[in-house]
């Protein structure tokens, strides 16, 4: 099965994008559905431009679904662990309509909107194997001249467990990666002489001077790089995606990505 003719890899790249904002910002906010209904109507209108309301998606939603075995195959072979398609976007359609949307009700719709997000995104997933396909564009980045405090506070609202960071003096590839790990060690490191609040005042490229900082070298690949390359070298540190002037970031890679 092939992905409609309306869904162009473009599209399809956009769509998957907007579900994955989507569904961060349910991170946040755990009753946040509407973030991903909304990105759903838009996709309605794309599939189906005379429709009106997840009501009248529902099968459009479903030929596309199809495309990915989360959608019905699993949810047949192992009903105990999963719903089809189809149930859940009756559950967020019925959902969305009550009357009351705060609560619990509304955390139950949330995650049935998120099971949603996260089956279409893998419907929608690239049949081409490079980095490019499967990055994140434009992440979030720190800067040397921050304080840790707001470091730490970037970490925790977004709930990264990385941040990148470009280095004002490095000799091969700028980029490094700041983890929430160091970060937390560094704060509340024995021995020190300084309190957690004057730790929280420095700034991020003196703590790393000052090597009581961890850093890690990411690995760093073009767009076009072939994911089977990238599969083979996994390890836990996400991957830097770079334009051919390295200093340029373009984009980033974690296995969550590539599930």
């Amino acid at each position: 099965m092939r992905l409609p003719a309306e869904m162009t890899p473009e599209v399809a790249r956009y769509f998957r994008g907007e579900l994955r904002e989507a569904r961060a910002q349910v991170l946040l906010d755990s009753e946040a559905f509407e973030a991903i209904v909304f990105v759903l109507e838009r996709l309605g209108r794309v599939l189906k431009p005379e429709g009106k309301g997840l009501g009248h998606f529902g099968g459009v939603f479903c030929r596309l679904a199809e495309l990915s075995p989360l959608a019905f195959e699993l949810p047949e072979a192992f009903p105990d662990y999963h719903l089809s398609f189809a149930r859940i976007l009756d559950l967020v359609r019925e959902g969305r309509n009550a009357a009351v949307h705060e609560g619990a009700l509304a955390r139950h719709v949330t995650n049935h909107a998120v099971e949603i997000a996260l089956i279409l995104e893998d419907a929608l997933m690239p049949i081409e194997s490079r980095v490019g396909e499967f990055m994140v564009r434009g992440p979030l980045t720190a800067a040397p001249w921050q304080p840790l405090s707001f470091v730490r506070q970037a970490l925790l609202a977004n709930s990264f467990s990385y941040l990148p960071v470009k280095l004002e003096d490095a000799t091969d590839t700028p980029w490094r990666l700041v983890s929430d790990a160091s970060i937390a060690k560094y704060l509340r490191a024995a021995g020190s002489g300084q309190d957690r609040e004057q730790r929280l005042r420095t700034l991020l490229r003196d703590a790393i001077k000052s090597k009581l900082l961890h850093i890690d070298t990411p690995r760093c690949v073009r767009p076009e790089h072939e994911v089977a390359d990238v599969l083979a070298n996994l390890t836990s540190l996400p991957i830097l995606v770079v334009a051919n002037q390295p200093e340029e970031l373009l984009g980033i890679v974690t296995a969550f990505d590539l599930l």
